[in-house]
């Protein structure tokens, strides 16, 4: 095995197992000494022609350098973690002060909400807030 094919291994490694885009630059300090970036460049797209035809690419973005899936596996991989909406357990209460709705908290579960101005309300748009019957 030679040293480029050892070190194309090592990058692919890297990038597989990191959760998030990998510099060039970052990959070129994983050996000692470190690489010159151009090499590290030269190689990743070595490694990038190698995964050609694979339901996997790797791809440069804007951080960095990053193994994802394909568009056409996209919907499977959706499925994998589907995004659900967040779930409030009591409904929260907003303030509406002519030009802008501020969010001011969550209904209590008392008859009456006192609130007391906090941070950028004050004024007019907590005299609205504070009143729940």
């Amino acid at each position: 095995m030679s040293d480029l094919t050892e070190i194309k291994g090592v990058l692919e490694a890297a990038l597989l197992v990191a959760g998030e885009p990998v510099p060039a630059t970052q990959l070129a300090c994983l050996f000692e000494p470190a690489l010159d970036p151009e090499t590290v460049r030269k190689l990743l797209d070595e490694l990038r022609a190698d995964w050609d035809g694979r339901k996997v690419a790797l791809v440069q973005v804007a951080s960095g350098w990053r193994f994802q899936g394909r568009p056409e596996v996209q919907p499977y991989l959706d499925r994998l973690t589907p995004e659900k909406p967040p779930r409030y357990l009591k409904p929260p209460l907003f303030c509406v002060n002519e030009p802008r709705i501020t969010f001011a908290g969550y209904i209590s579960d008392m008859s009456r909400l006192d609130c007391r101005p906090y941070g950028s309300l004050t004024g007019r748009v907590a005299a609205a807030c504070c009143t729940v019957s």
